[in-house]
């Protein structure tokens, strides 16, 4: 049986994944922001301060999300929403069910799970900056989806 981090952290991919199918962007941008954050500044350095090393997925996750990030900034374009789904398809699976990074901090966190539950779930949300597309942004999207590119293969 899940516990209140991984209740909690899926219930959220599930929200965001209903406004992206909904295409609603710019509430699944700041939404995705808001999660990136959680896992950020709660979930990882809670789970790296009691295992006593970063988990061994951190560095992967934190890739993802610079990508995402990147990503993010300019407008929607059906080549950002792909690569977006891209990305979130594997990184969602590594983080839920029951071999999951999110079950992990549910162990990991034993009595205090709950309590880092309403945490994420009391954080606020961010205040969204416009999106941008200068060609500054467009070359960082470049090489972001290069990257991405690579790896897929």
């Amino acid at each position: 049986m899940p516990g209140p981090i991984e209740n909690y952290m899926t219930e959220d991919h599930e929200a965001l994944e209903r406004l992206r199918r909904a295409g609603r962007f710019w509430e699944f941008r700041g939404g995705l922001l808001r999660h990136i954050g959680l896992e950020e500044k709660i979930l990882l350095p809670d789970a790296r301060r009691r295992n006593g090393k970063p988990l061994r997925e951190a560095a992967r996750l934190r890739e993802d999300h610079g990508m995402l990030a990147t990503l993010l900034v300019p407008p929607a374009s059906a080549g950002i929403l792909e690569a977006i789904e891209r990305i979130l398809i594997p990184h969602n699976a590594l983080e839920e069910g029951p071999g999951g990074i999110y079950a992990f901090c549910d162990t990991l966190a034993a009595g205090d799970a709950a309590a880092i539950a309403e945490r994420l779930r009391a954080a606020p949300g961010i205040r969204q900056k416009p999106h941008e597309d200068g060609p500054l942004v467009r070359a960082q999207v470049e090489r972001t989806l290069a990257a991405l590119g690579a790896r897929s293969r």
